[in-house]
């Protein structure tokens, strides 16, 4: 297990801020965030690329806070792979056990299941420069898996893949973390990879840990605007005009999804629904799409009920929301 307590560290244009984490044992942990939100600085910092200001990192209840980066026992996928171009592709994934003093002959030994596990057989005397990108992730992996490491870093490890590709291994992902139970830590801006791998999900925005939980903790229960918004929960506001409809206190945010919303027709008139002003309505195959004003904030609403709308105002009912305090 890891612990991370008060970690900072200020570089140029950011700050981590006093970043506190607890990873449980065999726990798969996705950390969400924009570009430039300090998600692979902090990877850094636990890989022991940097050291922080203040604050403390232990694995496994051993301080490593300040060792050295191949004394951690970590294993590390970054974004650009860091493969040995001048290495077959063996003799990058022997290398972590060579240093530690391992023969060349008993590394491959010691090897031979992951690289069936991964499937490498075929790629074992090939350089990595001829490697397709899915390719050279998965070398990458075993490789960072080789010297079975008490936790694994992977860095954006689907950026650049088509679609067909990152669902390949996100099954492959699972499959060898169900397998090898190493506690990992995943960092990426896609919320789709932490819905299907996080165990939990931890929110970051300018090195600052917003929020931790399970992904459907976080995206029913959003700390701030920030976190609904980036979680994928469009409509994010505060009015006291709908906070009189839904009962709630004046100064209440709410958040809540197009799909949230009902759209209310001629029979169900008896309904007291709250107005919205029409912006433009997009027909799709079988529901709607509306942009619109509801009390002069923009609100967007889908409708599975695919019918013509009359006039420039509608009328809503919005089934459920989430409240921002």
């Amino acid at each position: 297990m890891i612990d991370i307590k008060n970690l900072l560290l200020e570089v140029p244009s950011l700050t981590l801020n006093k970043i506190t984490l607890h990873l449980h044992d065999h726990e798969y942990f996705v950390l969400l965030g924009p570009t430039g939100s300090g998600k692979s600085l902090l990877l850094d910092i636990i890989a022991g690329a940097y050291s922080p200001e203040s604050g403390k990192i232990m694995l496994n209840g051993r301080d490593i806070t300040h060792e050295r980066p191949e004394g951690r026992e970590i294993g590390y996928v970054p974004q650009d792979y860091a493969l040995f171009d001048n290495m077959k592709v063996i003799d990058n994934l022997t290398f972590g056990l060579r240093v530690h003093g391992v023969s060349r002959h008993d590394a491959y030994q010691q090897l031979k299941r992951l690289i069936k596990t991964l499937e490498l057989e075929d790629l074992l005397q090939k350089r990595p420069e001829v490697l397709s990108g899915g390719e050279k992730r998965k070398v990458a992996l075993a490789r960072a898996l080789a010297t079975s490491p008490k936790l694994l870093l992977l860095d954006e490890p689907f950026s650049g893949l088509d679609q067909n590709l990152k669902d390949r291994f996100i099954y492959e992902l699972k499959r060898i973390h169900d397998e090898y139970g190493i506690p990992t830590i995943h960092v990426t801006h896609n919320r789709i990879e932490a819905i299907e791998l996080g165990d939990r999900v931890g929110i970051l925005q300018h090195g600052t840990l917003e929020q931790v939980g399970k992904f459907d903790e976080l995206i029913n229960a959003p700390k701030n605007e920030f976190i609904a918004k980036f979680l994928g929960i469009e409509n994010v506001i505060k009015s006291a005009e709908l906070n009189r409809y839904l009962n709630l206190p004046e100064d209440t945010t709410v958040a809540f999804t197009p799909e949230d919303v009902v759209l209310l027709i001629d029979k169900d008139n008896g309904i007291d629904g709250i107005p919205v002003a029409i912006q433009q309505v997009i027909k799709l195959e079988k529901s709607l799409m509306i942009t619109g004003l509801l009390f002069e904030n923009p609100v967007k609403i889908k409708s599975n009920t695919n019918f013509s709308i009359n006039g420039d105002n509608i009328k809503i009912k919005i089934k459920k929301y989430r409240r921002i305090l």
